[in-house]
């Protein structure tokens, strides 16, 4: 029985690839991970929402695709529980 298929493995790798160029770019920002999302939660709920996050991947001059940041946002979700 397989668990992944290939597709899902791919899209695994993307994501890895995605959210290592977004830990690159703050760092390289000179800002602390706290500074950024406080920067980026503009209406200060204490969560980011898609348009914040794609905001702020913007603000680090990174292009991503507005599909692209949908499963980042899904992701995190499902990282943090909701």
């Amino acid at each position: 029985e397989k668990v992944f298929s290939h597709a899902d493995e791919q899209h695994l790798h993307k994501m890895r690839e995605l959210s290592l160029r977004v830990r690159s770019a703050i760092s390289a920002s000179g800002m602390s991970m706290m500074a950024v999302f406080e920067d980026w939660d503009e209406d200060n709920d204490g969560w980011l929402s898609q348009i914040e996050l794609e905001k702020g991947l913007v603000k680090l001059k990174l292009k991503v695709l507005v599909r692209t940041s949908h499963h980042l946002v899904q992701k995190m979700g499902f990282l943090i529980g909701d």
